[in-house]
């Protein structure tokens, strides 16, 4: 068993302590302030020194027995089991993950605060996190509570305490309290955050809220899922995309307060004439039975070098009349063929295609497609020779 030290003292750097053990490729310590990946936080990095040597811990785990496996580079072939080890976390992630752990807790409690949300699952890495929430959020719930939340973390300082009870005693004096259940372990830490929120953790947090910094939303999956920056990331991305989108709204002639009014408009604009255009698309493959065609064999074929959709093309092609076959370049090696003869079906026209130029296609005796190896030479007359034949 490895004596864990992060809980009681998450602002420390760096610790001495004893090789146990060196197995499955790792080092077994006394102790430690490497957190190991649990609870859904990210494990730390950092270094293990032993007699001048400098290992780098790149992975930490803990088996059931709370053993601590420190996995590094190089490997610990020849450390010795007694031997005097000085550890040093990665200072920078650790916090950073702190300042997301933290944040974390503090959302999650606010969603439950505002709208009844809960948490079904969090993930936390080095300033960012993501949250699954039980029931699906608005665009206003969630920037409702964005904007309470970033007072606590900015303004507001809220104090952060973690309080280690046993089972008993931890279900008497928060079982009413806590946001979630508490688990079925002999010691069970309870983490305050003043005002705010009680649960359980086993994590790293930081003193207070206001160490935390900005966060800001990056993704939002399902309507459910929200992924969050946190502290010198949120900065980062928000400095640069505040100035970028800034310069996007010249053209749009309207301020950032009105751009998500002006941004649906246009959307609905652009739909609009997406649709007029599918209509529009539709419309042109029907008008081309009137066009001039050239027939053979009682087939009236016709080709065209427009690069129309190709689920326009198949609709408009169903109110042609029986016998026709109709050829659309899409770019020059793919071709979309169409027929309404029983005697010359697209598919067939498509095999017999591939056979004079290669390629690879195919579909059914309405609509077929084929891509070409290489752009073919007048692919009309090899059609009318199909056709003949």
């Amino acid at each position: 068993m490895t004596k864990s030290l992060y809980w009681a003292k998450p602002y420390q750097k760096t610790f001495t302590g004893t090789v146990l053990d060196v197995k499955n490729g790792a080092i077994i310590l006394d102790k430690t302030l490497f957190y190991a990946t649990a609870g859904n936080q990210i494990h730390d990095t950092g270094t293990i020194t032993i007699e001048k040597k400098i290992f780098q811990v790149n992975n930490v785990e803990k088996d059931e027995s709370d053993t601590y496996f420190h996995y590094t580079d190089p490997k610990p072939t020849q450390v010795i089991i007694g031997s005097t080890i000085k550890g040093e976390i990665d200072w920078e992630r650790r916090y950073l993950v702190m300042k997301a752990h933290t944040a974390q807790h503090i959302v999650s409690a606010i969603m439950v605060k505002q709208f009844n949300n809960k948490t079904i699952h969090a993930n936390i890495k080095p300033g960012e996190f993501s949250i699954e929430f039980e029931q699906k959020i608005t665009r206003e719930q969630l920037g409702s509570v964005m904007k309470e939340c970033n007072q606590i973390f900015t303004i507001e300082e809220k104090k952060v305490n973690s309080h280690v009870l046993d089972h008993n005693s931890a279900t008497k004096k928060y079982s009413t309290k806590i946001r979630g259940i508490i688990p079925q372990v002999e010691e069970v830490r309870i983490l305050e955050v003043s005002g705010v929120d009680f649960n359980t953790c086993g994590g790293t947090h930081v003193k207070k809220s206001s160490e935390i910094g900005i966060v800001c939303v990056i993704n939002i999956h399902r309507e459910s899922e929200v992924s969050f920056l946190c502290a010198e990331k949120a900065i980062e991305l928000l400095s640069s995309c505040n100035t970028d989108v800034i310069f996007s709204l010249i053209p749009l002639n309207c301020t950032l307060e009105e751009f998500p009014i002006v941004f649906e408009k246009k959307i609905n604009e652009l739909q609009d004439l997406q649709k007029n255009q599918k209509d529009l698309s539709v419309l042109i493959v029907e008008l081309l039975q009137y066009s001039p065609y050239e027939e053979i064999n009682g087939i009236k074929t016709r080709f065209v070098d427009v690069n129309l959709p190709k689920k326009a093309v198949f609709n408009g092609f169903k109110k042609f009349e029986p016998d026709n076959v109709l050829t659309v370049k899409q770019n020059s090696t793919q071709f979309l063929i169409l027929s309404s003869s029983k005697n010359f079906p697209a598919n067939m026209i498509v095999e017999k295609l591939k056979s004079i130029h290669g390629g690879k296609g195919g579909g059914s005796p309405l609509n077929a497609q084929i891509l070409f190896d290489k752009e073919p030479n007048e692919i009309q007359k090899d059609i009318i020779h199909i056709l003949s034949i």
